[in-house]
């Protein structure tokens, strides 16, 4: 039988990345419910710093907002591809028009996710992503 702490461990890790309090609120709760440890981080800054230190070893997908007032998603994900091109970065928004997605994904984006699609989606995209860099999914 698994302890707590060893099923802990063995849960696949992903960063949020969202200005807006409630919807990284909404989705560490949607992905713990599936099975999926979800730290969230409120701007670009803020997640680079971690994902730049040796924490951010257990980070397995990077989910972003493409707006925020301080700079793109689209920072991180450049950060990302050159620090660690081996962790699948998920953009997202409410507000992208069809140039924004081809841009995202021709930077190496894993993934668009539109926010008004609703949150299965956003899980379909991070099992894939997961899946993608050997991660567990859950």
């Amino acid at each position: 039988m698994k302890t707590r702490a060893a099923t802990r461990t063995n849960k696949a890790r992903v960063a949020i990345v969202d200005d807006s309090f409630d919807m990284r609120e909404l989705l560490q709760e949607y992905l713990s419910g599936c099975g999926i440890e979800a730290i969230g981080f409120e701007g670009v800054s803020e997640a680079l710093e971690f994902l730049t230190s040796a924490k951010s070893r257990s980070i397995k997908l990077v989910l972003c907002d493409l707006n925020f007032p301080e700079q793109s998603g689209l920072v991180l994900l450049r950060r990302m591809r050159t620090l660690h091109p081996e962790i699948p970065v998920i953009l997202m928004s409410a507000f992208a028009d069809r140039s924004a997605v081809d841009r995202m994904r021709s930077e190496g984006a894993a993934a668009y996710v539109n926010k008004t699609d609703g949150l299965g989606p956003v899980l379909g995209a991070i099992e894939r992503g997961l899946a993608f860099s050997g991660a567990p999914s859950r």
